[in-house]
């Protein structure tokens, strides 16, 4: 079996910390920014910047699919990780 050398290890972390990269990408350009973007349609009344909000959602849906393919199914439970001991936190009123 051969030993993986450097340059092999160097590119499998370029491409997690890019996969990671798309699925913070995903989590920011999701939920937040379509409701955000589509409350903003709303008070200006403006259809284009309507339609803005769903194609950046799916947009987002695809960062996912990219960094999950990436970096691999372990690198979403790597993202969720500090989130999740933020919410905690919120929960149990440290913050």
């Amino acid at each position: 079996m051969l030993e993986p050398n450097s340059k092999t290890r160097r590119s499998s972390r370029v491409r997690f910390r890019v996969g990671v990269a798309c699925i913070v990408l995903n989590y920011i350009l999701g939920w937040p920014f379509l409701v955000s973007i589509e409350s903003a349609a709303a008070v200006w009344e403006s259809s284009a910047l309507a339609m803005t909000g769903p194609v950046v959602y799916a947009f987002s849906w695809a960062l996912l699919g990219i960094g999950v393919w990436l970096a691999g199914p372990e690198a979403i439970t790597y993202v969720k990780r500090p989130f999740q001991r933020l919410w905690r936190r919120r929960e149990m009123g440290e913050e």
